[in-house]
């Protein structure tokens, strides 16, 4: 169900993003510079999986993701928000948002949905909202179908629930 859900999600993405940004006409899309190193450096707001550290806001290259493997799926359409192109990298129970700053990709959201994954604080998807409670003390923002924890001026984590239980972990 969350697979299904996920999916649902990512073709609304690719539907809005269809449906934005300007045909250049000549149908090419150029790459990222694949020279950009992962980042290095472990912050409070990292999302960080084995030897792979993300950073909301920071420049990525594919090479960058190359711990996770390669993606399900790639997708890649005119940004609604910035110019260029906004792309999606799709792993089994993790999606990275980017979009296109000149030759940069810079990764701008970043989605959990399987307990594979491991975010701050030892938190995972399947948790309880008083496990996610215990591990960050009270949110800065709760409803009754999200918590959200600003862990840095830049980046904020929300996790969504149902029945109580994280189905899925952003950071944004």
């Amino acid at each position: 169900m969350k697979k299904i859900i996920s999916i649902i999600l990512v073709a609304l993405m690719i539907l809005c993003f269809a449906s934005c940004g300007n045909d250049t006409g000549d149908g090419t899309t150029e790459s990222p510079s694949e020279s950009i190193p992962a980042s290095t450096t472990v912050r409070d707001d990292s999302f960080v999986h084995g030897d792979l550290v993300l950073n909301i806001g920071e420049a990525i290259s594919e090479s960058t993701l190359a711990p996770l493997g390669e993606p399900l799926d790639k997708q890649s359409a005119p940004s609604c928000h910035y110019d260029g192109n906004d792309t999606i990298y799709i792993y089994d129970g993790l999606v990275i948002y980017t979009y296109a700053d000149g030759d940069n990709e810079i990764v701008y959201l970043i989605e959990i949905t399987s307990d594979a994954y491991t975010a701050k604080n030892d938190t995972k998807v399947g948790m309880t909202i008083d496990e996610v409670k215990n591990a960050f003390g009270e949110p800065a923002t709760e409803t009754t179908v999200s918590l959200v924890y600003n862990l840095s001026d830049t980046t904020a984590i929300r996790f969504t629930l149902a029945d109580s239980t994280i189905t899925m972990i952003e950071y944004e």
